[in-house]
């Protein structure tokens, strides 16, 4: 009997300290029906001294997204749920224009990544030089990925 009632008084803790930690987490949007967190992925056109349009194909392993064509001072964005235990949810997009491409992640669950994106919101902006990341802290975007060249063919390469 003793034992019993040290594994519920033991589970119980448990189960009260995951819903605090939930309950006081920063970054999610809150259902009362199931935890869930919820995170829109922006990618801007930030070009200067051109029209071009920014192409976009992001995916993750079970959404496809499509190329997107994002015009100069303009956004593509979408938002998803994961759920707080065992998410792996991870986004690639492949960008290009003519003065570039590159292919990079654009969200995963890490807790790095997510205190940078901050607020649930991580924006991805390309500029002429590069694609720049918004640091949440520090409230600035900063070039995180140079343009690699790119000869007008359009290959896809396997994004995971």
């Amino acid at each position: 009997m003793i034992l019993v009632t040290n594994v519920t008084k033991f589970l119980l803790v448990l189960t009260f300290c995951t819903v605090w930690s939930l309950v006081t987490a920063r970054s999610f949007d809150f259902d009362w029906n199931i935890a869930i967190y919820k995170y829109t992925v922006h990618i801007v056109n930030g070009f200067t001294g051109t029209n071009e349009t920014l192409e976009a194909h992001c995916k993750s392993k079970d959404d496809d997204l499509g190329v997107r064509h994002v015009a100069v001072h303009n956004e593509f964005n979408w938002s998803f749920h994961i759920a707080p235990i065992f998410a792996t949810t991870k986004f690639s997009c492949h960008m290009w224009w003519s003065g570039g491409e590159k292919y990079l992640d654009v969200f995963r669950v890490d807790g790095k990544f997510l205190d940078e994106c901050g607020e649930n919101n991580c924006f991805w902006m390309s500029r002429n030089d590069g694609i720049y990341f918004f640091f949440f802290n520090s409230k600035e975007y900063f070039l995180v990925y140079y343009w690699e060249p790119w000869h007008g063919k359009h290959t896809e390469k396997k994004m995971s």
